[in-house]
């Protein structure tokens, strides 16, 4: 059997010492036999210190069938049959595991091909027969691995044979539609690997964005900081670690010369293979030797949360784990972060929690973000107020980023959570419940930059889905969903002008969240003359808030000064403040709606859960114009357009790839509303 391993991966790890979190670059190590036939090594890696895992290596036969190292067969015809093979193990429960608190592993990659195979051989011998479009045979089996390994985040590309661009572009786009990330692990022809990035990058921006170099055996003359690696993506260095490699010692003092030579390119480094010292103390030893060379550095500060009334409400809860998981833990401005500031309920998986105040308050937007873990998950629940009113919730992010409702404001003294669809495990829970608005039951600033605003910008990617208009559509911090991104710059600006006057006081800036581009650093001008500098901010989907003085503006530009990547922009720019707008003006908002209990004004779907079809009635008195489906990537499946009088709709799956929850969003010229649909 082969036991070996190439390059690795992945990045941003959070490890824990004592209470206080810090991040990690990318600490990554390849491995093969050891993985999938083990329950000690699968433990070692979690508690290693490892960030990310490398499982090497996939290999497709010459009918196109996938298999794992030689040693066993994964998928052919679009099935899954590795469980049909002794020696495969617990392969699938194994990667699953890997991921699962407490562990320090945030990534996993599968590698595919590796010196001297034909992998990329059968690869181009396909694409000129059949292509990789749906259907094909490619295709079929590469969905069935993403749905049989959700675990696995990208596909670590080890291509040592070929070097077929055509073929390897496509064969990598495919791979972006299917949801997977990209990385590559080059040790030559580094202008082969320039131009994959480009052209895969250019169609799925941020999808490649791993570079592992190999620096060592055939590579041993490379290094991240060298000018022909730069490729606009993460470089990660790799060594050869074992008995008779270099020592946990030899290759900190690599890894930390190539931090001290190039610190903006050396984002982390691998080792290269843990079949060789698996099961002793080396692993952690050369895990630590990563995270010591590439110094941890503290986490973004906390938004400011400064507006969020929960923090002087009393907080029930339908039951608590533990006094280290109360509810007030909810509230406690702690998120983000697993066990440390969540409540968790004690073998609920439907539990309920609310917020009450001793005085009315005015609220018109809730943030809530899930404990962060993959054991346990809100997958949806209900929103009740104290005035009688209900805001749905769909399901929540999983990987600590939060989820937000709007709706028009309300004058309540209590608002409660009802989980309705638990994900999985009997502790659900909050890692943050925060409430915004204003106390008193007065009215309260609004994002104006939805408010009848337009857009201007240095520049857009050309795909209409990274438009400038993007900035201010409501959907916050989903890659691939609702961002501006643009043209090949690496500081662009982006400006909201409005027609009339608005009085502001904060700004609330979203990075794109994706590794490959970045803003370090910026400058906001508005249109009074006064300006305000900017720190980098959060490339994980947070929030970076900036407060000033009141001051009345027509336009307020964002200038990118010190960014990082081809096609930097924004998520989302939201600007506060008030206005003077009558009712019939209000601002077109991305929001919940909210239930009525009037039959006229509800969207109905049925059957739901559905297996291919799905039908879907509509209100007579919203006029939506249009439908859209999404999975949880936040990438479009399925778009209709909705005709003056039309009420019904019905949506065919037959072709969709298989997901267990799509989105549907419905449009008018006012709002958009989001619908879960469930597939069985």
């Amino acid at each position: 059997m082969k036991k070996l391993v190439n390059s690795i991966i992945l990045a941003v790890l959070l490890f824990f010492a004592g209470n206080n979190i810090l991040i990690a670059q990318v600490s990554a190590v390849y491995g093969g036999g050891a993985i999938y036939n083990s329950n000690t090594s699968i433990n070692e890696l979690r508690s290693s210190g490892f960030n990310t895992v490398i499982v090497w290596t996939l290999h497709i036969e010459s009918t196109g069938k996938i298999n794992f190292n030689y040693d066993f067969d994964l998928i052919d015809n679009g099935q899954y049959i590795g469980g049909n093979d002794p020696e495969s193990g617990n392969f699938v429960n194994n990667l699953a595991r890997l991921k699962q608190a407490p562990t320090s592993v945030n990534r996993i990659e599968f590698g595919i091909g590796a010196a001297g195979a034909q992998t990329f051989n059968v690869l181009k011998s396909f694409y000129e027969s059949e292509g990789f479009g749906p259907g094909t045979t490619i295709y079929k089996n590469f969905k069935k691995l993403r749905e049989t390994f959700p675990m696995v985040d990208a596909i670590n590309n080890d291509d040592e044979v070929t070097y077929d661009l055509a073929s390897t572009v496509a064969f990598t786009k495919m791979l972006a539609s299917l949801g997977f990330k990209n990385a590559i692990v080059p040790y030559n022809r580094d202008s082969f690997w320039r131009s994959l990035v480009q052209q895969v990058n250019a169609a799925y921006p941020g999808n490649v964005d791993r570079n592992y170099i190999q620096c060592y055996a055939g590579g041993a003359g490379n290094n991240p900081c060298q000018t022909k690696w730069d490729f606009g993506i993460t470089n990660i260095g790799g060594r050869w670690g074992a008995s008779n490699r270099e020592s946990p010692s030899q290759i900190q003092n690599v890894m930390q010369n190539w931090k001290n030579s190039c610190s903006s390119k050396a984002g982390g480094g691998f080792i290269w293979i843990y079949d060789e010292f698996d099961n002793t103390p080396q692993t952690a030893q050369y895990a630590n030797a990563i995270n010591t060379a590439f110094q941890n550095t503290p986490p973004p500060p906390p938004t400011n949360t400064s507006g969020n009334l929960a923090r002087s409400a009393q907080v029930s809860v339908s039951s608590q784990y533990s006094a280290n998981y109360s509810g007030s833990k909810a509230i406690d401005g702690i998120k983000q972060q697993h066990n440390n500031g969540e409540w968790a309920s004690n073998g609920e998986k439907l539990p309920k929690i609310r917020l009450t105040w001793n005085q009315p308050v005015s609220v018109n937007k809730i943030i809530l973000y899930d404990r962060p873990n993959a054991t346990d998950g809100v997958g949806g629940g209900i929103l009740y107020f104290s005035d009688g009113s209900q805001v749905p919730v769909d399901f929540l992010f999983n990987n600590g980023q939060g989820k937000e409702f709007t709706f028009n404001s309300k004058t309540i003294t209590w608002v409660q959570l009802d989980v309705t669809d638990g994900i999985n495990s009997l502790n659900n829970g909050l890692s943050e419940f925060e409430v915004y608005g204003s106390s008193g039951g007065s009215s309260s600033s609004s994002n104006v930059a939805l408010n009848n605003s337009s857009i201007t910008a240095s520049s857009q990617y050309p795909n209409n889905a990274f438009s400038k208009e993007k900035v201010a559509d409501g959907i916050v911090g989903k890659h691939g969903n609702g961002e501006w991104a643009s043209n090949g710059e690496s500081n662009p600006y982006v400006q909201i002008n409005w027609n009339s006057a608005y009085t502001i006081n904060k700004v609330v800036l979203f990075d794109r969240p994706n590794a490959t581009d970045k803003i370090n650093g910026g400058t906001l001008t508005f249109s009074d003359g006064s300006r305000i500098n900017v720190a980098a901010l959060p490339n994980n989907g947070a929030a970076k808030e900036i407060t000033f003085a009141n001051k009345t503006v027509t336009a307020v530009r964002f200038t990118v000064t010190n960014g990082s990547g081809y096609n930097v922009g924004l998520s989302e720019f939201q600007v506060f403040g008030t206005n003077a707008l009558r009712k019939s003006q209000q601002p077109k908002q991305e929001t919940i709606t909210e239930n009525t209990n009037q039959t006229n004004s509800k969207v109905s779907t049925f059957p739901n859960p559905f297996k291919n079809l799905v039908n879907v009635m509509l209100p007579v008195n919203k006029k939506y114009t249009s439908a859209e489906v999404y999975n949880l990537t936040g990438q479009l499946i399925l778009k209709q357009t909705i005709s003056e009088g039309q009420n019904a709709l019905e949506f065919n799956f037959k072709n969709v790839a298989r997901s267990s929850i799509y989105l549907l969003r419905l449009t008018n010229d006012k709002e958009s509303t989001m619908h879960k649909l469930i597939r069985k």
